[in-house]
């Protein structure tokens, strides 16, 4: 008796999982179709990059692959159907790009703000590799209809222009016999005609060697100059307040290398207030290093010295355990004049001093805690602060 209720169980739990499997494929094949007829719909609508997003998750489902290659083809053959109808406008006021025998101007099909990002970005250490186009990728087309592929565009410089998600980018250098970034390469970013990003590096068969960047944003402007060494960005960085807005002196209809801002000539039209200078590694979005030769001198409003650190980072936090890091800080808001710690440091908090702190500095005592430090700029103590 027992024995016929177990094989009664046993046979109404395989028809259970049956009927639970076959319910579950049924729905996940009932959220496919969902998501083919999606894809349809927004490419009947036009719009493209959302949905080779659909049909790529598809695979190779129904028709989904024939699809992916027409959008591509579109966004090859006629850029009119590709997805910014002011880049068109453009393209459409003069039959060809202004060009030279050395430098071709052409509007890409195939970058994507993906890629510049990127390449742009100055502190994953990750994107000091980029992407390589194959011989037969079309790379980008002419006014005239005229598809290039990478392979036409071996060992000549190319201003590549594209629109997306509101960014203009340009993009100026050229590309090696395997398909990857060689050489200088200048990148120009625009947010709604305001430049954004600026980034001159150099790349060996696509791995960036080293790079002078300038980002503008969130009230601010950074300037970057650095070199990648055994995986870090190792260099410096100035912070400093943002006066004003850069404003696009490009014109697509024509196209010119000069028209694309450098780094350096932003830096040096600089009049702006300094707020922060960095010397040391960067990786993964923030100041890292533990060399003990990076420093941080974070400056008021006004240009004076809020706090000079000398001493290890991590996560872009004064990070140190070897008891040999330092900082010399006072407090407007607390009205306290300069003093100076040494000691342990973990993420932004003094721990054990290995010195006894100082407080009340004099011009004497900072001249003394300094003497001999490469900090290659000018120290502007706040006299207010100093203790006579």
């Amino acid at each position: 008796m027992k024995k016929t209720i177990m094989k009664s169980r046993f046979a109404f739990y395989i028809i259970s999982v049956f009927v639970v499997s076959a319910i579950l494929f049924c729905v996940s094949i009932f959220m496919i179709e969902k998501k083919y007829e999606k894809a349809v719909e927004l490419y009947q609508n036009k719009k493209y990059d959302e949905a080779i997003m659909y049909f790529d998750e598809l695979g190779y489902y129904k028709d989904a692959e024939e699809y992916r290659n027409k959008i591509s083809q579109l966004k090859c053959e006629n850029i009119e159907d590709y997805d910014d109808q002011k880049k068109n406008e453009d393209l459409e006021k003069n039959d060809n790009f202004e060009s030279d025998d050395s430098v071709l101007y052409l509007a890409s099909s195939t970058l994507s703000y993906g890629m510049i990002n990127n390449a742009i970005s100055s502190d994953d250490s990750e994107n000091n590799k980029t992407f390589a186009y194959s011989k037969k990728d079309i790379v980008a087309v002419d006014n005239s209809g005229e598809k290039y592929t990478f392979e036409n565009l071996i060992d000549k410089r190319v201003v590549l222009y594209y629109s997306e998600n509101g960014y203009d980018v340009y993009f100026f250098g050229q590309f090696s016999d395997e398909g990857k970034w060689q050489g200088d390469c200048l990148i120009n970013c625009y947010l709604n005609g305001d430049l954004v990003n600026s980034t001159k590096a150099y790349y060996d068969n696509g791995v960036r060697l080293k790079y002078e960047q300038v980002f503008i944003e969130n009230g601010c402007c950074v300037y970057s100059c650095r070199e990648i060494v055994d995986g870090y960005n190792t260099g410096d960085t100035w912070k400093y307040e943002n006066a004003g807005y850069i404003q696009s002196r490009i014109d697509v209809s024509n196209l010119r290398e000069e028209d694309l801002v450098t780094p350096e000539e932003i830096k040096n039209g600089i009049s702006s207030c300094l707020l922060a200078r960095y010397h040391g590694n960067t990786k993964d979005g923030y100041y890292e290093d533990s060399s003990g030769n990076s420093y941080i001198i974070i400056y008021y409003d006004d240009g004076k010295i809020k706090t000079l650190y000398e001493g290890g980072f991590h996560k872009g936090q004064f990070n140190d355990g070897t008891g040999n890091a330092w900082y010399i800080t006072c407090s407007r808001q607390n009205n306290a004049n300069y003093m100076y710690f040494k000691g342990i440091f973990t993420m932004g908090d003094t721990g054990n001093a290995t010195s006894t702190p100082k407080t009340n500095l004099t011009y004497k005592d900072i001249s003394s805690i300094v003497a001999g430090k490469p900090y290659e700029t000018a120290l502007n103590w706040d006299t207010d602060y100093i203790f006579k």
